[in-house]
């Protein structure tokens, strides 16, 4: 019977783990997710500006080519959403910064482009660039 005691002791010691867990999680879980959704939803966010930018061009009459595949824009915008949120360093990167880095060349070292349906071809840091002077309101510069 000893045995049977051990077990039911266990059991009783992770319920109340299990219950004090409960009850404090929702109070660091409201913590972090408010903490997030103030970052995400600051119109100054450099993060936002970020997502601006790729949603802008989530739909339109170009390809987009990487190491030579070619993408449809949906394709980039659903793929950047989880590599954006890995790559981004809060505090070291600023929009324009981190358009920079990541969207001028592929892992393989290739210059990733735009290519419209006339056949004309731009790198897709210029045009990120272009759309984030859009977004800050900067002129342009053609």
């Amino acid at each position: 019977m000893p045995t049977l005691r051990k077990k039911t002791v266990i059991r009783v010691l992770l319920a109340v783990l299990i219950v004090e867990a409960a009850l404090l999680l929702p109070g660091i879980y409201t913590h972090f997710i408010s903490r997030s959704k103030e970052a995400l939803f600051d119109e100054d966010s450099e993060l936002v500006k970020i997502r601006q930018v790729f949603d802008h061009f989530k739909e339109g009459d170009f390809e987009v080519v990487v190491d030579g595949n070619y993408r449809k824009p949906a394709e980039l915008v659903a793929w950047a959403r989880g590599y954006i949120q890995r790559q981004y360093h809060p505090g070291e990167d600023t929009a324009r910064s981190w358009i920079e880095n990541h969207c001028y060349r592929s892992l393989k070292g290739e210059i990733m482009y735009f290519k419209y349906s006339g056949g004309k071809t731009v790198p897709m840091r210029d045009v990120f660039l272009e759309a984030l002077n859009q977004i800050e309101g900067k002129p342009d510069k053609t």
